[in-house]
């Protein structure tokens, strides 16, 4: 597939980019039809109470916000119930530091030139699978890892094969299962097995890669047992690129050029009830960064707003059907060119 056929439309947003105010009617956001309509129950008054007075602080901040006029919208979602501190503690991840005797990574160098292609969307280019939902498991790592093998995958000749992330959950000894992990740690380990004892679970010697498909080794949303079985094997990975930290330009060449790309952000508050529009932010950090995510596109609006397509790991009642639209005219905005990379 030459880079001319990636010269893709990209999928109008479900909501126009616009700075309306949104505000939420408490009528029609009332607790009980919150909780009907996500499933939720509780274990007694005392919690139903105390999440209810949550839910009620968080609509109160929501509308705060989209009374701001901002480049995006708040809305509810299933984590309205919870406090920013229960959030950010059981639906990330990213640890944020490494182990100290990484391999040199081979480094991404630019690919395009004179700029023959300025958006992209690998979903359309069948790269993508659909969204998941990490559930209350510091997991974001092993899906963020995933999805970039999964565009491997298609590019190295395979059909779109969804992979377990379950498997990197129970199996990678160097990453800590729902306590957190990295991206790039999880792929290295599909491939060439522990950093530090240099053995597979199975003993995988023969350069196939070590992870199973999604419908073989379903997601638990807990840590469990390593059941590997090289029967089930989802695909074949072959390397790791990383790309320079911090390199904005060589980030956006190789998703334009390449396929999905992992990469961690500084998922700041307001990330809890994003609902759509473009995310801008100058208030996170772009070096403290506590989630991974994927990035699957590159576009433009009519305005001249740049943005990436950013797929989480969330669930689709989450943002924009599980995504969000990134703003690439803020360099380097959270940190999402400081710990990226592919597998190839």
């Amino acid at each position: 597939m030459n880079l001319i056929t990636l010269t893709l439309s990209l999928t109008a947003f479900s909501a126009s980019y616009n700075n309306e105010c949104y505000l939420l009617d408490y009528g029609h956001y009332d607790f009980d039809s919150y909780l009907e309509m996500y499933n939720k129950t509780y274990s007694d008054k005392k919690d139903y109470y105390m999440r209810e007075n949550i839910y009620y602080q968080n609509i109160n901040y929501i509308n705060m916000k989209n009374s701001q006029n901002l480049t995006y919208t708040l809305g509810v979602n299933q984590f309205t119930d919870m406090t920013q501190e229960e959030f950010h503690a059981n639906n990330k991840g990213y640890l944020g530091f490494y182990l100290d005797d990484l391999p040199d990574y081979p480094q991404h160098h630019y690919t395009i030139t004179n700029t023959p292609i300025q958006s992209v969307d690998w979903r359309a280019a069948g790269q993508v699978t659909n969204i998941k939902d990490q559930s209350q498991c510091g997991s974001c790592w092993a899906f963020s890892a995933v999805a970039t093998m999964e565009g491997a995958i298609v590019r190295n000749g395979g059909s779109l094969t969804s992979l377990s992330e379950q498997d990197l959950v129970d199996c990678v000894p160097d990453c800590y299962g729902c306590d957190g992990g990295w991206p790039l740690l999880a792929i290295d380990w599909v491939i060439n097995g522990s950093l530090h004892n240099n053995s597979y679970n199975e003993g995988n010697n023969s350069n196939l890669s070590m992870i199973d498909t999604e419908m073989s080794y379903p997601y638990l949303g807990v840590d469990n047992t390593c059941n590997y079985s090289s029967d089930n094997r989802g695909g074949n990975i072959t390397g790791i690129i990383t790309i320079p930290q911090d390199n904005v330009a060589l980030l956006q060449d190789a998703l334009l050029s390449v396929g999905p790309i992992s990469a961690a952000i500084d998922a700041e508050d307001d990330f809890q009830f994003y609902k759509s529009g473009i995310y801008e932010s100058t208030s996170c950090s772009q070096t403290e960064l506590d989630h991974a995510v994927t990035a699957v596109g590159f576009g433009e609006t009519p305005q001249g707003k740049k943005y990436y397509i950013i797929k989480n790991s969330w669930g689709t009642d989450w943002g924009e059907d599980g995504y969000i639209y990134f703003s690439a005219d803020i360099p380097n905005m959270c940190g999402i060119a400081h710990d990226a990379c592919y597998a190839t």
